[in-house]
């Protein structure tokens, strides 16, 4: 099995103490969250990091953030 969009859910964020927001930022907590997806939940691929939105922030857009679902462009 792979993981073939994201793989940072709520519960692997809550077993492994690392969780979005922080996470796509904090490098240590995005592999700890991605190594869990592996460890916990057996899936044989990682995706880091976890959402595309990461050119339209460096040019200026803004992103909604919560830890149970995808961050989307406000701005």
């Amino acid at each position: 099995m792979t993981g073939i969009t994201q793989n940072g859910i709520v519960e692997l964020m809550d077993a492994c103490g690392a969780a979005w927001p922080e996470a796509f930022w904090d490098a240590k907590k995005m592999a700890k969250l991605s190594w869990a997806a592996y460890e916990m939940g057996g899936l044989e691929s990682v995706r880091i990091p976890y959402e595309g939105y990461f050119d339209p922030e460096i040019w200026g857009g803004e992103l909604d953030k919560w830890k149970d679902n995808i961050p989307v462009l406000k701005k």
